[in-house]
């Protein structure tokens, strides 16, 4: 699945990945490409049990790193082997070394087949540092409150 951004800027990404019938697999089966406006690209493998894990727990993969992946969703719903937790958990992937760039797309791709790791993809934030002109139009903005406040204070 390839998700066009087209963004300068960008700092970082946030994803809301799990798996079905995840593996803890070297090399992983599951990838994020980043692509770049000058055609470089930076791929982050998916490793289970340390970026993502399945999305019920059970008896495949259920642990992450709890640093760039961590959890935020979880219920104690009982699914259909019984009581256990539907979870949901949040990637970061720093791509600070790239701001100067602009980000044309991130592809997700899914080595893995039925019984062997299936990968979702559940949501995708993008984290941007702001444009230069914005931060004008943000500054000029408070100047004018200061100068308002202060003309009335006269």
């Amino acid at each position: 699945m390839t998700l066009p951004v087209g963004l300068r800027g960008v700092t970082g990404v946030h994803t809301l990945i799990n798996t079905l019938w995840g593996t803890a697999s070297t090399p992983a089966l599951a990838t994020l490409r980043f692509t770049f406006d000058d055609g470089s690209t930076f791929v982050k493998p998916l490793v289970g049990n340390v970026d993502i894990r399945d999305y019920y727990q059970n008896v495949f993969t259920n642990e992450i790193n709890n640093t760039t992946t961590v959890r935020v969703f979880f219920t104690d719903t009982d699914g259909p082997a019984g009581p256990n937790r539907y979870r949901l958990d949040k990637q970061f992937v720093d791509l600070s070394a790239y701001s100067e760039k602009t980000l044309v797309s991130v592809r997700l791709a899914d080595f893995g087949n039925e019984n062997l790791q299936r990968t979702f993809l559940a949501g995708m934030t993008v984290q941007s540092v702001p444009e230069p002109s914005a931060l004008l139009l943000l500054g000029s903005g408070v100047l004018g409150l200061f100068a308002a406040r202060r003309a009335k204070g006269r």
